[in-house]
């Protein structure tokens, strides 16, 4: 079981994680716009799906161990 502390910071973690794939995926974007093609649409098209995934993924976990910091605060 973690504690409290741990908590905050597996939440911060998760927070800056899902910031920097938010980030990472604007970069690829931005480099690819200058490019044109159906073979770039579709590979953006499969980046943002998991750049996506990603984002929610660290935003659930994030979401979870601040529901879990509440539960220990009661």
């Amino acid at each position: 079981m973690f504690t409290k502390e741990e908590l905050k910071e597996i939440e911060k973690i998760f927070d800056m994680q899902a910031g920097q794939v938010a980030r990472y995926h604007a970069d690829i974007v931005m480099a690819f716009s200058k490019l044109k093609g159906e073979a770039v649409d579709n590979l953006n098209d499969k980046l943002l799906r998991e750049a996506l995934n990603s984002f929610d993924m660290y935003r659930t976990i994030s979401a979870k161990a601040s529901k879990m910091q509440e539960q220990k605060g009661e």
